[in-house]
């Protein structure tokens, strides 16, 4: 099967003179897929030209695949590991296995993670071991919110208190919205620039979770309106939402008084969609707000 895959690769290096260089390339392309051990190119010379001998060794088939723990006992083999027996033995695919593994052990908090596979000649091919080691397993003791000034950490430690609290095992995804849910409250109290983002984890417990918050200016809504119906619906329209110039920006509330328009909308007109656009003035730190309405529903 190699040699069908391949032949075609070097089929036409007859009539040329020899490259090395482009032979080099070739090579390269033919063991990309490793499912070669190893390849070798030979020029055997003749009265008239060269004979070029292409040598394929290829790589092991695997006889059998046994994961460890960090303990030396067997685990589980995953289904599309399993599938590796009775395959040729392909260093890529366990790699990529073991860098899946790293991911999935960080993502539940685990730091130290090591994790490396080895093949032996077992019979007519190779029994692969792959021994891992998940480390230490973070919970969260404390919470630190760097950069925190206009709001104070308290606030934000008690947001976080019931969704989020400590001695909660360092996940990496529920961190992260813990961080949404940071920007959120910011940006439901004036905070127009705000930025959270996750310090990285510590090598070791007890484990601070810090917050790096850039907080920004604080915004107010300056001019408020609504386009694309008749004045007289607007003002009615505009009165539902109960947004005020002057008023703190509010991104909830915003969301909110677009729906209570879509709501007052939809019966007479089931396409309409409602968008709320934003102008920014950074300088008087101000945004001015439009609903544009589309009864059509059209954006």
């Amino acid at each position: 099967l190699d040699y069908l895959r391949l032949q075609p690769l070097f089929a036409d290096e007859v009539g040329k003179t020899i490259d090395p260089i482009r032979l080099r390339g070739k090579l390269d392309t033919a063991m990309a897929d490793q499912t070669l051990a190893d390849l070798v190119v030979r020029g055997e010379q003749l009265a008239d030209g060269i004979h070029l001998v292409v040598l394929l060794t290829p790589q092991p088939m695997v006889v059998s695949l046994v994961i460890h723990d960090a303990t030396g006992a067997a685990k589980p083999v995953p289904a599309p590991l399993a599938s590796a027996v009775g395959q040729r033995l392909a260093p890529s695919a366990l790699d990529a296995t073991v860098a899946a593994l790293r991911k999935g052990y960080e993502n539940e908090g685990a730091v130290g993670f090591a994790a490396a596979w080895t093949a032996v000649k077992s019979g007519a091919g190779v029994a692969v071991t792959l021994d891992e080691n998940p480390g230490e397993r973070l919970t969260i003791a404390a919470r630190t919110f760097a950069g925190a000034k206009q709001v104070k950490p308290a606030e934000l430690e008690t947001l976080l208190a019931k969704d989020l609290p400590l001695g909660t095992p360092w996940l990496v995804d529920r961190i992260q919205r813990a961080a949404l849910e940071l920007e959120g409250y910011y940006w439901d109290h004036g905070f127009g620039e705000v930025k959270v983002a996750v310090a990285p984890p510590p090598d070791h417990n007890p484990a601070t979770l810090t917050f790096n918050i850039v907080e920004g200016a604080i915004y107010h809504l300056a001019k408020i309106e609504v386009t694309g119906v008749p004045a007289a619906d607007a003002k009615r329209l505009l009165a539902l939402g109960h947004l005020r110039s002057g008023a703190l920006f509010n991104r909830s509330e915003i969301a909110a008084a677009r729906d209570k328009m879509m709501s007052a909308l939809v019966a007479a007109h089931p396409k309409v969609n409602v968008l709320p656009l934003t102008k920014v003035d950074p300088v008087k730190h101000t945004v001015a707000l439009a609903f544009e309405i589309h009864l059509d529903g059209g954006a």
